[in-house]
């Protein structure tokens, strides 16, 4: 969206240029400072954004927003609901940790020829899109190692992240961390020779079984 523009104003749509910087990753999630685009501080608040001919709004919102520190944003993020946040989530989803606990799950892994994991597959058990963005994927209990997600996972769907997790050749536990560190969920997995899948069945639990293929991105039938 580099080149759109920001405004507060039907008669003047060009207000703010966005810098051409700031892209948007399919299912992520991208902010720009609210003073920093010169909107009015005010309440309703009024905000067009508006593609890069100056003319084209592709989207406008008003509303009365208390000006008391919270913000407002939608949920799920991009749903047609609006919702007051007593704790912003800028630049993460709109979502409390303990909801995306209870919908997204460490789902099937699978290890390379060294025994290492090479990626990790997460499973979203909600009725709607989850975003990843904000979300990270570690296997050091520091979560030294961990890794960024950024992907909308559909409802009832799959989505995978290529990690290159040293395990040694032995078993592994994994963790799956919003930015606070806070774990939303972990699992620990036993490696079993000949076997390149760890998968949970039926997905999203918490039962694993080891398997010589894999379903990458789709439902588990060990």
């Amino acid at each position: 969206i580099g080149g759109w523009y920001l405004s507060d104003s039907p008669g003047n749509l060009t207000q703010f240029r966005i810098p051409g910087s700031v892209n948007i990753a399919p299912g992520g999630l991208a902010s720009v400072g609210f003073v920093e685009s010169t909107l009015a501080v005010t309440s309703p608040t009024v905000v067009y954004l508006t593609k890069d001919d100056g003319t084209t709004v592709a989207n406008a919102v008003n509303t009365a927003l208390p000006l008391d520190g919270r913000s407002v944003g939608r949920k799920p993020a991009g749903g047609g609901s609006w919702f007051l946040f007593t704790d912003p989530t800028r630049d993460a989803p709109n979502a409390s940790a303990e909801e995306l606990a209870s919908f997204l799950s460490i789902n099937e892994v699978h290890y390379d020829i060294q025994g290492d994991i090479d990626w990790v597959e997460l499973h979203n058990s909600g009725s709607t899109s989850i975003s990843t963005a904000g979300l990270w994927l570690a296997s050091e209990r520091e979560f030294g190692d961990k890794i960024p997600l950024g992907t909308a996972i559909p409802a009832g769907g799959f989505a995978s992240w290529n990690t290159g997790f040293a395990t040694g050749g032995g078993d592994e536990v994994l963790f799956l961390i919003d930015s606070t560190d806070k774990v939303l969920d972990a699992v620990a997995i036993e490696q079993r020779a000949g076997r390149a899948h760890s998968a949970a069945f039926p997905d999203g639990s918490d039962e694993f079984f080891a398997s010589i293929a894999g379903s990458r991105d789709a439902a588990n039938n060990p």
